[in-house]
């Protein structure tokens, strides 16, 4: 189940946000929002990492994955008609145990990033987050995008540069480095024991952060979950827009195989970058090493998901040039947003795929018709099945 954004959605999303960042500058909220961060990461730490482990474990093992898939409690009237199977619970418990430790240290603990667990757990959690909101929402239309983004790109610059000009302090950077807390450190530096510095040090959760060792000044790198979302929701649908060719191309190299246009076996071995791959034994390394260096070239500077990622790790890289040159912290969106949105674009007009890619691309409804009929096609076959056997029956009770 995904959800597509559409443009209104980008505008309101952009309010709501600004709405969300005042109440978190005025009002000191950092503990409900750890509190509410760690449930939902537990969540996401269930989904994207645990049952996926306790799947692949089910398929190595299959006595334990007849355990795992077996339902236990299953007339406790407190479930209320619900059940569940021992996997659900066992990673229930591992996620929300590793969320409560989060949380509970992040309440004891003056500058909880001072615990490897705590920091670690955190960009994990961040991590799934990610995984889970870019799973969830797509963007199919470059218009839709360019309007995210140029919206997310002003916010981030009034938000960061301009606000020191309204409040005295930079909103979007008290904010999420928590030195907008009601604590004062230099009081919690005199006294750690005090309970209202627990926690009061620890900058707001929805981001990434790795701390600074051997460094006398602590603090640590950062990076928002909105620096990586935004773009990547882009460099999801050029992902998307890349296998969808991918995905057209290989159907129609079949129907061309079978129309007798060229042999199967030969439409089989082709690979998906349109090359035959050596794959005989006495094919020399050397033309291996060029077949596979070829493979990466075409990946990464083919095609639009590539040159993204590039694009990205780029306005990544300028960003934090320009927070060790400036000394100050930078909005990353305001470098990784005309890296990647600029480079998707560039593309598009250089492909001659700019007006498709604007409106929405035919080839990826295309594909989604292709991928529909695929798995509708077992469904068929069963009720087919039901259906002959059915038939069978009758006519054996007639004879």
């Amino acid at each position: 189940m995904t959800m597509e954004i559409k443009a209104f959605h980008a505008v309101m999303f952009v309010i709501v946000a600004s709405g969300v960042l005042f109440v978190l500058f005025f009002f000191n909220l950092y503990k409900v929002v750890r509190v509410v961060y760690g449930l939902g990461g537990s969540f996401c730490l269930s989904h994207i990492i645990f049952h996926p482990l306790g799947d692949v474990l089910s398929s190595k093992r299959p006595r334990v994955g007849k355990f795992l898939k077996t339902i236990p409690f299953r007339n406790l009237p407190v479930l209320g008609g619900f059940s569940f199977q021992w996997i659900d619970i066992i990673c229930f418990v591992l996620a929300y145990g590793m969320g409560i430790a989060w949380i509970y240290i992040g309440f004891n603990r003056v500058d909880p990033l001072s615990s490897t667990y705590f920091w670690i757990v955190q960009d994990i959690m961040g991590v799934c987050y990610c995984i889970l909101i870019l799973g969830l929402i797509h963007i199919n239309t470059i218009m839709v995008a360019t309007v995210l983004l140029v919206l997310i790109f002003f916010y981030d610059i009034f938000y960061v540069f301009l606000t020191p000009y309204l409040f005295g302090t930079s909103v979007m950077i008290d904010v999420a480095t928590g030195e907008g807390s009601a604590v004062d450190a230099d009081h919690c530096e005199k006294y750690p024991f005090d309970k209202a510095c627990m926690g009061s040090q620890a900058p707001l959760p929805m981001l990434l952060a790795v701390p600074w060792t051997n460094d006398f000044r602590g603090g640590a790198s950062m990076i928002g979950l909105g620096d990586i979302i935004f773009p990547g929701l882009l460099i999801s649908f050029a992902s998307r827009f890349d296998a969808a060719k991918e995905l057209v191309k290989r159907c129609s190299r079949t129907t061309t195989a079978r129309n007798g246009a060229m042999n199967e076996d030969e439409a089989a071995r082709i690979d998906t970058l349109g090359e035959v791959p050596p794959t005989s034994s006495s094919t020399p390394p050397s033309k291996r090493y060029h077949y596979h260096i070829g493979r990466i070239r075409k990946a990464l500077f083919h095609g639009y998901f590539g040159p993204l990622v590039i694009a990205y790790a780029i306005g990544l890289i300028l960003a934090y040039v320009a927070v060790w040159t400036t000394g100050r912290g930078q909005p990353a969106l305001l470098y990784l947003v005309p890296c990647c949105l600029g480079t998707m674009l560039v593309l598009g007009w250089k492909k001659k795929q700019l007006s498709e890619l604007w409106a929405g691309p035919k080839i990826m409804r295309k594909a989604n018709q292709i991928v529909a009929t695929a798995n509708g096609i077992p469904a068929v076959r069963e009720a087919a099945a039901r259906e002959a056997n059915s038939d069978l029956a009758e006519t054996t009770s007639f004879v």
